[in-house]
């Protein structure tokens, strides 16, 4: 049976193939190549699907997905063109009747460009997310948050207390961390002096806001607070050396929080690091104290423990001279035979972090593990 499809059902089933094939194009960071595909779909009479690409050029303009970098691209006109474009023939002039998703969308249009240096645009797109947000678009929060973050480094009178709220009403809303880990990481860089020279006040304060949200992620994500300490883990962890500066830190906020039940696992996750991945030498003295200290976190109780260590080397993510520095950490001398809840994550842990694992693992047959 022949089927045939209406002239504005064939375009707009033509201009998806130019959204998904555009989005490919940047995706594999084929700039100039993907600017075609967006523009014919601009010139299109589909709004619905001129509003999804503008929306996702700015989301990831912003974002920058997968090292996906529009703002250094050389194609930036071209895209700012898109935006500016659309801009201007949707909402100039029509500003009273504008929905949270009108808002929404020229609030990134704005904070695209005001993050790529046009920052007359910031405090713009501020006032669009937070009309987005006030109509109920919760999306929109997070870009709000970390838009003003950007707007105090030209304005110092934007107070931190309201970016740090700012942050703890997106990270609540979207249901993540990352608005608290973005502000956390680029305030520690603030500290640390990698973006410029600061004063010591200006230190201590960037210092005081990283440790903050280190505080509101542990209030509002007790059981995921481990995620947060490995995230700063992997920070750590620079081409030619570990950041000892950040680990310090972080290990001065769970001595602070090791009295809070809910930071048992963030506190022995961090213990995990050191034995597996911290690029300072170990000797077995070193090795055997910090498996002390993670054992004692869960009462001695080594199938807790097993399951933790496994479920660690199973998700944890480092550059290759942490991966080198956990080959020689023989930490199934540890246990007893035992039986294992996932016989294949357990495989993959002990053949990940030792050179002979056809010596120590005897075998595994049905979850039950035998080592020596």
């Amino acid at each position: 049976m022949l089927i045939l499809l209406s002239a504005a059902a064939f375009t707009h089933a033509q201009t998806q193939t130019d959204l998904a094939t555009g989005r490919s194009l940047l995706f594999a960071k084929k700039y100039k190549e993907a600017v075609p595909y967006f523009e014919k779909i601009m010139s299109s009479t589909d709004e619905p699907l001129k509003r999804a690409t503008v929306n996702f050029i700015t989301e990831t303009w912003v974002d920058q997905p997968n090292d996906v970098h529009i703002i250094i691209s050389g194609e930036t006109k071209s895209y700012g063109k898109i935006l500016i474009d659309y801009m201007n023939a949707t909402f100039k002039g029509k500003e009273t009747n504008m929905t949270a998703a009108d808002h929404y969308t020229a609030g990134l249009i704005f904070w695209s460009l005001g993050s790529s240096g046009a920052l007359e645009n910031i405090p713009k797109a501020i006032r669009q997310f937070q009309m987005a947000y006030g109509g109920g678009h919760k999306q929109a929060v997070g870009y709000f948050a970390s838009a003003l973050a950007a707007y105090k480094k030209s304005d110092p009178s934007v107070p931190w207390s309201a970016i740090l709220e700012a942050s703890a009403t997106a990270a609540s809303e979207l249901k993540s961390m990352k608005p608290l880990t973005d502000l956390g990481w680029d305030n520690y860089k603030n500290f640390t002096g990698w973006l410029a020279a600061k004063s010591p006040a200006e230190k201590d304060t960037a210092r005081d806001v990283f440790l903050t949200t280190l505080n509101i992620a542990a209030t509002q994500f007790p059981d995921s607070l481990y995620k947060v300490v490995d995230y700063y883990h992997r920070q750590s962890f620079l081409p030619d050396h570990q950041d000892t500066v950040l680990v310090n830190l972080v290990d001065n906020f769970l001595a602070a929080a090791a009295n809070a039940p809910q930071a048992r696992k963030s506190i022995a996750w961090n213990y995990l690091y050191k034995f597996f991945y911290d690029l300072t030498p170990k000797t077995d003295e070193i090795r055997n104290d910090l498996m002390k200290k993670i054992k004692a976190l869960y009462a001695n109780d080594d199938k807790q423990v097993m399951d933790l260590i496994v479920t660690f080397l199973n998700e944890t993510d480092v550059n290759a001279a942490g991966y080198a520095m956990s080959l020689n950490s023989r930490w199934l001398r540890y246990f007893s035979p035992m039986k294992v809840d996932n016989a294949r994550k357990f495989y993959y842990a002990a053949c990940m972090t030792s050179k002979k694992v056809d010596r120590t693992l005897l075998f595994v047959s049905e979850g039950f593990v035998c080592l020596s």
